[in-house]
């Protein structure tokens, strides 16, 4: 899956529609943001996690040699029932030593309580990109959640937790 990523620092405010902005470039936890937007109506439905090969992008943003698997995770964020954010998560299994392997038990908790909570948790880096229609991404979460035929805004983080990295990519749904 190739996509066009691009540091936030090089992606130019007016890009961005409107009503995603202040929820794109927000640097706190968007699980955070989601329970106060939707109160109890906020849930995280779980789709898949399970070893598996990074993309070719993650692997690349990772640092990860070839050959190496990780943990992927995909979830829904709900509000007010429906699917208002997709989230896939990698997790080299490098990093998965210590206290970062609770994170192959979290289930239906939200992963942003975990890095938002952490002391030794830092965001390196934040990439945006548009994903148009027809995109292997957007074919996928709009054939299980909605059809829209518009492009969808992605942002994709670097977490550093306890010195081992993990990718999270946030796909922000109409």
């Amino acid at each position: 899956m190739n996509t066009l990523w691009q540091p936030l620092r090089q992606v130019r405010r007016q890009q961005i529609p409107s009503s995603l902005r202040a929820w794109i470039l927000d640097p706190h936890s968007l699980t955070q943001r989601l329970r106060e937007r939707y109160g109890q109506s906020f849930r995280v439905d779980l789709q898949a996690q399970g070893i598996g090969h990074p993309l070719l992008d993650e692997r690349r943003r990772l640092d990860m040699r070839t050959g190496l698997n990780g943990l992927v995770r995909q979830v829904y964020l709900y509000g007010e029932g429906r699917p208002v954010v997709f989230a896939r998560t990698m997790i080299p299994l490098t990093s998965l030593r210590g206290e970062l392997r609770r994170l192959t038990r979290l289930g239906t908790r939200p992963l942003g309580e975990f890095l938002f909570t952490r002391l030794a948790s830092t965001r390196a880096g934040v990439e945006l990109a548009a994903i148009p229609p027809g995109h292997p991404l957007h074919r996928k979460v709009c054939a299980e959640t909605t059809h829209t035929r518009e492009t969808l805004w992605a942002r994709r983080s670097l977490f550093i937790v306890d010195a081992k990295p993990l990718l999270v990519l946030e796909l922000f749904l109409p």
